[in-house]
Formats: structure tokens, sequence, C-alpha cells
């Protein structure tokens, strides 16, 4: 961040974090006092940018475009304005999105978008990884400066390991043998597909573990029952399938995870406490390399006292 400001060109930050991503620029705008216009691809992603900075005690400072206030920094969705005098307003424009693909009509949004800013100066937030697509918002910026924001720095107190599956089969036979030797330490266990995560709790329940699990489409009131039984220690396994993404200071992941979705399951971790992240491998070793070359990280095979460590 500081490189770019010292700069004259733009900035693409690669980052996974939905809403708190606000928090990392947020205080840079607030000390170049310059007229800011934050856009993002949703409604609801902007009112979550307001109310994050409400959360930073930035109260006034920060507020949606149209609610006539005297705020510097304004916030709306990726809509081309038509008012000339706006636009030569702006000093700094950010550019807020959380749409890992990025996707075609997207993007054309954003390049028109662009065109009602010329000459301002911008920063592009992304959890997009795809290097076509992020090649392709290089070459409509004015020599972007591109920043990592998913690397190990995210994933400070977090140890990566991995267990072998030789064959695709011994997942499902690994995972309670894994329950078996962590007995004791709350455990979380992620799942990219519902259907599947429901046949695994199925499964651990009939072996007597003491599970639950819960799903984007549960009932509100459904879900804070299961975590508040998980954080009083009544439930010892939570199964969880994406997008819910729960702290823990154990997470289990059943199958290989994208980049985006490891950095989304432990960046979530105990604050300041140490996080023990294991994957299930079998023969995704391509998988593997683009894991750990993305994040900067290297998955260690599990040694036998992991879970000792947590203590």
């Amino acid at each position: 961040m500081e490189t770019w400001l010292r700069g004259d060109g733009d900035l693409i930050g690669i980052c996974v974090w939905g809403r708190r991503t606000a928090k990392l620029y947020m205080w840079y705008v607030i000390e170049r006092e310059e007229r800011v216009l934050i856009a993002t691809s949703t409604l609801e992603s902007a009112l979550q940018i307001v109310e994050t900075t409400e959360e930073m005690g930035l109260n006034g400072k920060v507020s949606l475009l149209g609610s006539h206030t005297q705020a510097n920094i304004l916030v709306s969705c990726l809509i081309p304005p038509t008012d000339p005098h706006f636009q030569a307003s702006i000093q700094l424009l950010i550019i807020d999105i959380v749409d890992s693909a990025l996707s075609s009509d997207l993007f054309s949004v954003l390049q028109a978008f662009f065109l009602s800013f010329p000459t301002v100066r911008k920063a592009i937030f992304t959890n997009c990884l795809n290097p076509t697509r992020l090649n392709s918002l290089s070459a409509s910026l004015h020599s972007p400066i591109t920043v990592s924001m998913t690397g190990s720095g995210t994933l400070v107190g977090v140890r990566h390991y991995k267990v072998e599956c030789e064959r695709e089969d011994w997942r499902l036979d690994t995972l309670p043998d894994l329950l078996e030797v962590i007995s004791g330490q709350p455990c979380v266990v992620y799942f990219s597909s519902r259907k599947e995560m429901d046949y695994i709790a199925y499964y651990l329940a009939e072996k007597g573990f003491l599970i639950a699990a819960i799903h984007a489409k549960m009932p509100k009131q459904a879900i804070e029952k299961v975590l508040e039984g998980f954080s009083v220690g009544t439930i010892g396994t939570l199964l969880c399938s994406d997008p819910i993404f729960v702290s823990s200071s154990l997470g289990v992941h059943y199958r290989m995870p994208t980049a985006e979705q490891y950095c989304m399951r432990m960046s979530r971790g105990r604050l300041g406490g140490r996080t023990l992240s294991i994957v299930l491998k079998t023969e995704e070793k391509i998988e593997l390399a683009t894991l750990e070359k993305t994040l900067d990280v290297r998955l260690e095979d599990l040694p036998a006292d992991a879970s000792t460590w947590l203590y």
C-alpha cells in the first residue's frame, strides 16, 4: 500500500476476506484527506462497507452516495455517474469486488466504470485468483502494482498439515481415525459440497461421534443454536459446507480446497491463538502445488503429536 501511495500508477490488491477488506485500506484513505469514491459490485456490499467503517469508529466520515452528507468518502455500486461535476471532484477511486471468478459481465461493467474516471488513480481489491482475469484487469489500468494479500501474513499462527489417503475410498476411513487422534479438541470439518457433508455427518453419527452439521440454507436460529453448542463444548465436532466459515483452532478439510477456500476458512481462526489446519489429500498433486504457491505455505505430513501443539 505504501509503495503504491508514493507512486503514480494504479493498484490491484488480491485478498479474500470479504467485508474485512475495507479495514485494509480505510485508514490510508482517511489519512489522505481526498475525495474518494468506493465502488462495489452490489448494494449489499456497499452497505457492509459503511457498517464496517462504523465498527472502526469512523462514523460520519464514510457514507453512501446520494445520502446528502458532507462525507469525503462515498460508497456506491458500480454504476457510472452521469454528473460531470461529481466525476471531476473524485481524486481517488477504489473498487472493492467480491467475485472469485471476475465474470465477463462484471468485467464489462468495470471497464465502463473506468471510462467515467479516465485520469483518476484507482485501487482495486478483489478476491479473484484467476491469472487470466487478473492480466485482463491489469491491461485496463495505468502501470498497476499488484499486491498479494493472500499470503502467509493472513495465516499467521496457523500450522499447515496434510494426511495422505492413497485411495479415494480411504478418505472416508481416515476421517474418523483422525477425529479419534484429536479427540478432546473442538474441531471443524470443512466441505465444499453439502450433499457430501450430509453423508459424512450420518456416517460419523453412526460411529458414535458427537457431531453437528450446518449449511447456508439452514434457518438462522438453527445455525445459532448449533454454534452455541459448539462454543460451550456440547458439540465436539462441527461439519460445515461452504460458504459458511466457522472460527476454530482446529480445522480439517475433507477435500483439497482451493487457495481462496483455504484462506477464507483458516484466516478466521482464533485471534492471537494457534490454529492447526489438516487437509485430507489423495492424488491432488497439482491442486496442492497451486495452493502452496498461491498462499506461500507448505503442508507438512501430520506428525503423531500434532494436536498437543494446541495446548
